[in-house]
């Protein structure tokens, strides 16, 4: 009896040191609680899940839009439309077409009954609140306002149901931040001067394309866009008023803050081109992207959480991007400080044969010339068809350009941007 007593009581013991033991364990192997920067990490990783997961269940939707077959082998002859773009017509919507001074002999009949509104680019602000005369692009611009080739694309834009607007053009930094310095001041000197073009033009309104850098100034930025536009509605309460953004605006911290500029404006025109990476050949203007680098739709998705659908133009190339590359291989490394840009009439003419990206939905031609490789990444009618039809999956107002003219004398590119249904001539609803 007394054996088991003992035999009990070792046994208790034992278990004691046992569960001590493995409470030691468990206290040294314990996770430290995480740092603020890990518990966002974290976030951020959840997030960029739910976007791709978003992406990719709106890119089915769009592809069930577009009735051309598309490749699903990388770098197989892009498809060329065969009939029909679409499977039937989207719903009716904005087109709408920058036009730079030099393009305006490049118009075409199909330019003005393809589009809702044209911009005319431009005139560009100097750091006082005038214009600037001494840039070579900016006096050009403005001189040409007097020019008959002028008044004929203003005439034959409003023959054809379209608005007229005025872009209001700059990426100096030195401008934009003399500009935020005194906004009010700034704001109060340019705007009769716009409103002056306007009016002795037969102009509807003014675009407001200033392009900064840099994060610092998107406060100031903000002060001067509310000024001039408190201003500009004053003097012209019936003009329109555009404002442009970069496609990655909505989803990070940058120059543009597309939450506190969209109220300021009756639309926003989103740029979903220029969005290459600056180390390899690559999309101009990707549709989507599996790696979540920028694209159309996730730019779409994003911009949709912090403003009206119905005040977004999604902005389209129609122009490509010539890159010299370390080899053939389709992405190769860039061996040149940055890619040429050629309008999609020039790609076009050059005949070489184009192939499919099943990444971003994109064509793109591999040649040699000289010696060097080369890779030119470009939009074409089915491409163009693609990202149409997301701005109609995701219900934004409209497409746009840059720039008409560019496309040559193919009617199919900008039969892509009508979406196969006349366009939908611009209204406007200026705030209160």
């Amino acid at each position: 009896m007394r054996q088991r007593r003992r035999l009990v009581a070792v046994l208790l013991l034992s278990a004691v040191v046992l569960g001590a033991i493995v409470i030691g364990v468990v206290v040294v192997t314990r996770a430290p609680p995480l740092t603020p920067a890990e518990v966002a990490a974290l976030a951020a990783r959840a997030a960029a899940r739910r976007l791709l997961a978003e992406e990719t269940k709106n890119l089915a939707g769009v592809r069930r839009l577009v009735a051309v077959p598309l490749p699903k082998k990388e770098g197989a002859p892009a498809p060329g439309p065969a009939g029909s773009l679409f499977v039937s017509p989207l719903p009716s919507h904005q087109v709408v077409g920058f036009v730079p001074y030099w393009e305006l002999g490049s118009l075409h009949a199909g330019d003005y009954a393809n589009s809702s509104e044209l911009v005319y680019s431009g005139v560009c602000p100097s750091a006082s609140g005038g214009l600037l005369k001494t840039s070579r692009d900016c006096s050009l611009g403005l001189g040409d306002l007097g020019s008959s080739g002028f008044q004929s694309f203003v005439a034959d834009a409003h023959g054809a149901g379209d608005r007229v607007l005025l872009s209001l053009t700059t990426t100096s930094t030195s401008v934009i931040r003399a500009l935020d310095a005194k906004p009010a001041a700034r704001a109060g000197t340019l705007a009769p001067v716009l409103v002056a073009i306007v009016r002795t033009y037969d102009l509807d309104g003014v675009n407001i394309d200033i392009e900064g850098s840099s994060a610092a100034d998107a406060h100031g930025f903000v002060g001067f866009v509310s000024a001039l536009v408190g201003q500009l509605r004053r003097l012209d309460p019936p003009g329109e008023i555009v404002i442009d953004t970069y496609a990655s605006s909505a989803g990070t911290t940058g120059f543009f803050d597309p939450r506190k500029l969209a109220p300021l404006a009756d639309e926003v025109f989103l740029m979903a081109y220029d969005l290459y990476s600056p180390f390899n050949a690559s999309a101009n203007s990707p549709l989507v992207s599996p790696t979540l680098g920028y694209s159309v739709i996730q730019s779409l998705i994003q911009y949709e959480k912090v403003m009206p659908a119905g005040k977004i133009v999604l902005g389209l190339p129609l122009y490509g991007n010539d890159f010299q590359t370390a080899s053939a291989k389709p992405g190769a490394s860039a061996v040149s400080s940055a890619p040429e840009a050629f309008s999609y009439g020039a790609i076009a003419a050059a005949g070489y044969p184009p192939r499919w990206d099943v990444a971003s939905d994109t064509p793109y031609s591999v040649f040699r010339r000289a010696g060097v490789w080369h890779q030119i990444w470009f939009d074409d009618a089915v491409s163009l068809a693609l990202k149409t039809a997301a701005a109609s999956e995701l219900h934004v107002a409209g497409v746009g350009a840059w720039a008409f003219g560019m496309e040559g004398r193919d009617s199919g590119l900008l039969a892509a941007l009508d979406g196969g249904a006349a366009p939908q001539r611009a209204s406007l609803s200026p705030p209160p």
